[in-house]
């Protein structure tokens, strides 16, 4: 019923929930052993569906908590690390785990339980996603790593929700990124190094289309550096980091191509999204100078 309430309308209900949850996952792991990062057999989160499932509902909680008030991000946080570096841990249990093996295993229990998961993910693409999974079929991507199909979802819907969202978010998700990698060795940083160091590039380099504080841009970068020193290495972060530059330019690139062609094609389209850039430019500039006056004052 916990579980449940994760996902409740009433914002309440979801508040006292995750903090029985965070009760709950102390407990597991006081009862750890050896391995802290090992579920216990006799869990309620002993399937990979079940966690899934709780590690989906604490992503939707971190888009629903309100800009302001008292909001315990290391609550959340915490939370978050714990469902998603189990997850990592329980998936990695399965030998030499498969695609088509896993998903084709799974019960009916468990499919509706994932099915429902995926969906709260991405409501858009979530169903189709799933049963592309359960028939064989390869993900968008291609990859055929369980962790990665699972998990990177993960990472990479918490990286779209802070970064369309406010400071509260993008805080909550560098603190899991750093902690979570701090878990992982090389080869299974590597597995997810795209999807962590995506968002946080686009905050160290200026890429976010929106302003973001000093305080924000220097715990990314600290995040940055402290997941290339201690759990990918520089090399491997020099491939990453030069993969996701190249990929945003190529993206640009073409954006620009496109726009040049609508321009000619289509002009009267044009000019209401030159105008749609000139209004939000206009709020931009706003904002900045409000804050540098706020900063003026500050320091009078």
């Amino acid at each position: 019923m916990v579980f449940k309430f994760l996902l409740h309308p009433h914002a309440w209900l979801r508040n006292k929930s995750c903090r029985l949850l965070n009760l709950y996952f102390e407990a597991l792991a006081g009862r750890k052993r050896p391995e802290c990062r090992t579920l216990v057999a006799d869990s309620l989160l002993e399937k990979p569906s079940s966690l899934f499932m709780v590690a989906v509902s604490l992503c939707f909680q971190l888009k629903e908590q309100p800009t302001t008030g008292n909001i315990d991000v290391d609550l959340l946080t915490a939370n978050i690390v714990f469902a998603v570096s189990s997850l990592h841990s329980l998936i990695g249990q399965f030998d030499q785990a498969t695609h088509n093996r896993f998903w084709s295993s799974l019960g009916e229990d468990e499919q509706v339980v994932f099915l429902k998961a995926f969906e709260v993910l991405d409501a858009g693409k979530g169903r189709s996603t799933f049963l592309a999974l359960t028939s064989g079929k390869r993900t968008e991507n291609g990859d055929d790593d369980v962790r990665n199909v699972m998990i990177g979802s993960l990472l990479k819907r918490m990286g779209k929700i802070a970064l369309d969202m406010e400071s509260v978010q993008m805080r909550v998700m560098f603190n899991v990124y750093k902690s979570f990698a701090s878990q992982l060795n090389q080869e299974e940083c590597r597995l997810y190094a795209y999807k962590i160091l995506l968002p946080l590039y686009k905050v160290c380099e200026g890429y976010t289309g929106k302003i973001i504080t000093d305080e924000l841009k220097q715990l990314a970068e600290e995040v940055r550096d402290s997941i290339r020193d201690k759990s990918l290495g520089n090399k491997m972060f020099v491939e990453v980091y030069s993969e996701i530059r190249n990929s945003l330019r190529t993206k640009r690139d073409k954006r620009k191509r496109e726009e040049k062609l609508m321009a000619v094609v289509n002009p009267e389209r044009n000019a209401k999204r030159k105008l749609r850039l000139a209004s939000k430019n206009k709020a931009n500039k706003k904002r900045r100078m409000t804050s540098m006056k706020l900063s003026r004052w500050a320091c009078s």
